[in-house]
């Protein structure tokens, strides 16, 4: 991992980091209105009230009828629709991750198509909500997994070395351990039929973990293409206004 200096790659597109930013926020947005919403249950308690931050999976949110039994159109609605927004934003996460780089290279070309490829098959997952679709909805999870872990390996390659704060490469550790610990805790308890043992009831717990992780990541990567972007306006200025 390099220090910032001036030989920083310049900033990206403003459409891409305007598209991430737009993203990241609605998905914030809504998907705290469908935790509001959601009237109650998980997969431990179906007496529980309302949703429990740590014992609730995101996807239950997209369920027609919540683990309580109570009708919970609402919160899928709104969590369907911030998911899909979430999907569009780290599509271009991704490829704002590459253009940290001066150009290019094997790492970056990963990140930007492996984080496309996942954020195309995870359309699928609030669209098969496990209420009504259940192996569908298992077998779309575990699609994604694969090209977003290749993404986010190479993008954490990509954080490393490209010279921006220390605060994206921890992000981007973070994201990749948590999110690799949930991905095996879930092919390993849906795989082999485990029920509400103790590594199921883990499971919530990574997936928060993870999520927490690379809403930070987003956000440490977004402030870096905003100062380059600060940076560039004002090198393009004529040294008479400066």
């Amino acid at each position: 991992m390099s220090e910032p200096s001036a030989l920083d790659a310049p900033a990206a597109p403003r459409w891409l980091v305007a598209t991430c930013a737009l993203g990241l926020s609605t998905f914030v947005a809504l998907t705290a209105a469908a935790i509001h919403a959601y009237p109650g249950g998980t997969w431990f308690d179906d007496r529980t009230q309302g949703h429990a931050f740590w014992q609730n999976f995101l996807c239950d949110l997209f369920h027609h009828r919540a683990l309580n039994g109570a009708d919970n159109a609402r919160s899928a609605a709104l969590a369907t629709a911030g998911t899909l927004a979430m999907l569009a934003s780290i599509a271009a996460f991704f490829a704002l991750i590459a253009r940290l780089e001066r150009s290019e290279g094997r790492a970056a070309r990963v990140a930007r198509w492996a984080g496309a490829c996942a954020c195309v098959a995870g359309i699928a997952v609030p669209l098969t909500p496990s209420d009504r679709y259940r192996v569908a909805h298992l077998t779309a999870v575990l699609i994604a997994c694969a090209p977003a872990l290749a993404a986010t390996a190479a993008a954490l390659w990509v954080s490393f070395h490209a010279p921006v704060s220390r605060w994206i490469p921890s992000a981007a550790l973070a994201t990749l351990v948590f999110g690799a610990i949930d991905a095996l805790m879930y092919a390993v308890a849906f795989g082999v039929s485990v029920r509400l043992d103790g590594l199921y009831r883990l499971l919530p717990v990574f997936q928060r973990l993870a999520t927490l992780s690379l809403l930070a990541w987003m956000l440490a990567t977004l402030l870096e293409h905003w100062r380059r972007g600060r940076r560039d306006a004002v090198g393009s200025l004529p040294r008479a206004r400066r």
